[in-house]
């Protein structure tokens, strides 16, 4: 496999999308300000921390993004080894990361709004917009999708036996618990995620990066009866 074998780009690409966005959200909450609960506060540690806030928003929106093409890569693994169970849990993962790209850009809003106007007005605002039952709901469809297409995608890696056990099993937790994290402001549960969902997201990369490798090298290998 060379840049120069177009064929293997695409499972390449995918492969790497596996692991820059478990990395990305990693780098994402290392580097984000303290969170909390309470919106005048957590405005208030972003004005004190501007930089680190946008590369929060930053990473956490790469993160985001990244998925998409990740959930492609495990469908490319399953292709049709799984059968309906791959294929409804990507649409409905798919769904909920597309919701997820959407909620991830509201941190560009955060970051601006604790760079200037009154801190009381902005919190407030902060706050009926999260509460909006026409916002708060679109974000809870996404992440229920996300929790339960990826208890789906699980179960069809562990049924197609496409990658170890372990890895299968650990999809739905890491996402579970980044949803948690997210939920609960917590960066501990945050990093574990990440950590957790890398562990779900390397053996697939391995497969995929070593499909792309294997036409390349078949046909290195001599036909039978050349010399």
């Amino acid at each position: 496999m060379t840049l120069r074998d177009p064929k293997s780009l695409p499972l390449v690409a995918l492969g790497a999308s596996l692991v820059l966005a478990p990395l990305a959200y990693l780098v994402s909450t290392l580097v984000a300000p303290p969170l909390e609960s309470d919106d005048r506060v957590q405005l208030a540690q972003m004005a004190g921390h501007p930089d680190r806030t946008y590369l929060f928003a930053l990473f956490t929106v790469i993160g985001s993004i990244l998925l998409l093409p990740a959930v492609l890569g495990i469908v490319r693994l399953l292709a049709d080894r799984a059968g309906w169970l791959g294929y409804l849990g990507a649409g409905l993962t798919g769904l909920g990361v597309l919701v997820a790209i959407g909620d991830s850009f509201g941190l560009f809003w955060d970051w601006q709004m604790a760079e200037g106007g009154n801190r009381a007005q902005m919190a407030s605002l902060l706050h009926r917009f999260d509460a909006a039952a026409g916002v708060s709901i679109l974000f809870t469809i996404g992440g229920f999708g996300i929790m339960l297409g990826c208890v789906l995608l699980g179960a069809a890696l562990w049924r197609a036996d496409a990658v170890p056990r372990l890895a299968a099993a650990a999809l739905p937790v890491g996402a579970i618990a980044n949803i948690v994290g997210f939920a609960s402001n917590s960066r501990v549960v945050l990093d574990v995620s990440a950590a957790i969902l890398l562990v779900a997201f390397l053996p697939v990369a391995r497969r995929l990066v070593g499909r792309a490798e294997a036409p390349r090298a078949a046909a290195r290998r001599p036909l039978p009866g050349t010399p």
